[in-house]
């Protein structure tokens, strides 16, 4: 846990692939200081802020807040890619007066003479959120400082204009501070582009949904969760495929705002007790079984999903609810971090839980329910589907394909043959040939059946950098990594300036691992 002796706040931030999180606790040994540059070195924050709203005030220039802490990986990616931007630079000098507030737990004892507890830095807690931040309560409650960077403008009388939490990129940067100068923000621009489209997209009402919880209203950013989860998928049934990014959002708005804990509450029990029901709806089905199994695996309790799907799986009559849950995610172990807690291995966590026959069996049963239904349907929507008939089917694959790469993880081939055997009949191979040449891949269990696949993938959809480089590993693995290396150099040479930079990096970074492996490790399976 991390601790404090003269009282001061403590805060300590765990990278993660989504943002860096805070996490804060007392004991009576170790000291902790926060240490912040701006104005008056060793001067108070109050003062500074004060100071810095002075200025602002009559300069008719923001005050700009930056949160950061040193070991936060983000917060260094921001430093070196974005305020070290010369046009970043220029703008912030021209407009805001910065304050940037650096977190900093020091302990200057090694290791062997702190206690485990003390040693203990990535425990998260938010059941009491700043409670430990006194005596700057008040300055990390006044903007929410959960996750670092958190970024944030106001005028010269402490106004917030705006506020944004984790990594943004020079431009993302930039668009969000020029709003704010010139007058509006991100929010305004988001409500602006949902009212447009009629306050019928889920997705710009997902994007509203967001920039309000950004600017701490809470209870207009559940109102729009809520509507994304009832009404997103009658809206726009592509949607379905998006639906389940709505729970990250919504279970971390639950960490800060109590009817949003409430609102999760209720709509688990209410997907529950749609399982139970047996009821024949299959769209409305594979949606409740992700409500489970999303806020089960968001929650870190896999084993309630597990304990509901041991229940539906013993009636005959409730299989395509029992298939439903086990594709939607329940086989997904706890979190990274909890797994590390718990010192469980993953693939161990899975293997003891659910055998590769009955991953297989429940991926098969719903992609030729699926097609069954749709084939004597003639094409023509179930009801309750709208006009979604291609989006369930692609959303099909979304929950197929993960399960797939988790049997060849398992080495249950002959399983994952017909798992995707049955995707393959149920759409064309072309939406899924790259993504099962990649499976392969990753898990290290190539077969001929990547191989060809991953040049089948590279012929349906010439312009993906992803197949591309996927063949050129496979064909490493074949030790032909000359051939895979010439045809990354000719996609980088060919497309010239109209190349995306994110696909010029990526390309670049295959070259560099390419020629750097030697001996083949991964080889290809027969």
């Amino acid at each position: 846990m991390i601790s404090e002796r003269s009282g001061r706040a403590a805060l300590f931030m765990m990278a993660g692939w989504s943002a860096c999180l805070l996490s804060a606790a007392l004991s009576g040994t170790a000291s902790a200081v926060e240490k912040h540059e701006f104005l008056t070195p060793g001067g108070s924050l109050e003062e500074d802020i004060a100071k810095a709203r002075a200025t602002a005030a009559a300069e008719g220039k923001l005050v700009f807040l930056k949160f950061t802490t040193a070991g936060c990986g983000q917060c260094g990616q921001m430093e070196k890619e974005t305020f070290s931007d010369a046009e970043v630079k220029t703008f912030l000098a021209r407009h805001a007066v910065p304050v940037p507030i650096e977190i900093r737990v020091v302990d200057s004892r090694p290791a062997w003479e702190q206690s485990w507890g003390e040693r203990r830095l990535l425990s998260i807690s938010f059941d009491k959120p700043h409670a430990y931040f006194s005596p700057r309560r008040a300055l990390y409650e006044e903007y929410d400082v959960r996750i670092l960077p958190t970024l944030a403008f106001t005028d010269g009388n402490g106004v917030l204009l705006d506020r944004h939490e984790g990594y943004l990129s020079k431009e993302g940067f930039l668009w969000r501070a020029r709003l704010v100068v010139s007058g509006t923000s991100a929010l305004d621009h988001a409500r602006a582009e949902s009212r447009e489209a009629g306050d019928s997209s889920p997705a710009l009402r997902q994007a509203l949904a967001e920039a309000f919880a950004q600017r701490m209203r809470h209870e207009e950013a559940l109102a729009e969760y809520e509507w994304c989860l009832e009404e997103g998928v009658a809206r726009d049934p592509s949607f379905v495929i998006q639906r389940p990014s709505v729970f990250p959002r919504l279970i971390d708005l639950a960490k800060r705002h109590p009817p949003a804990k409430r609102a999760v509450q209720a709509r688990l029990a209410e997907a529950k007790a749609y399982l139970l029901q047996g009821r024949e709806g299959f769209t409305a089905t594979l949606q409740m079984a992700s409500d489970v199994s999303e806020i089960h695996h968001l929650l870190d309790q896999p084993k309630r999903s597990k304990q509901l799907y041991k229940y539906l799986r013993q009636d005959p009559a409730l299989k395509l609810q029992s298939s439903a849950l086990l594709a939607a995610g329940i086989w997904k172990a706890y979190s990274k971090s909890a797994l590390m807690k718990k010192k469980i291995r993953r693939k161990e966590w899975l293997a003891e839980r659910f055998a590769a026959d009955e991953l297989a069996a429940a991926a098969e049963f719903l992609l030729n329910e699926r097609k069954l239904r749709r084939d004597r349907l003639l094409n023509e929507p179930e009801t309750g589907e709208g006009s979604g008939t291609l989006a369930i089917d692609l959303y099909l694959i979304e929950l197929a394909l993960p399960m797939y790469q988790e049997l060849l993880e398992l080495e249950g081939f002959d399983q994952a043959e017909r798992v995707a055997d049955a995707l393959l009949a149920l759409v064309e191979g072309r939406l899924v040939f790259g993504a099962l040449a990649k499976a392969g891949v990753e898990t290290g269990n190539m077969n001929a059946s990547h191989a060809q696949w991953a040049w089948d993938s590279v012929e349906a959809h010439p312009d993906s950098w992803e197949n591309l480089v996927t063949l050129a590993r496979i064909l490493a693995a074949q030790g032909q990594k000359e051939l895979g290396l010439k045809m990354i150099q000719e996609r980088l040479q060919n497309a010239g300036p109209d190349l995306e930079e994110e696909e010029r990096r990526a390309l670049k970074r295959a070259l560099r691992k390419q020629r750097g492996r030697g001996q083949i490790r991964v080889p290809l399976k027969h």
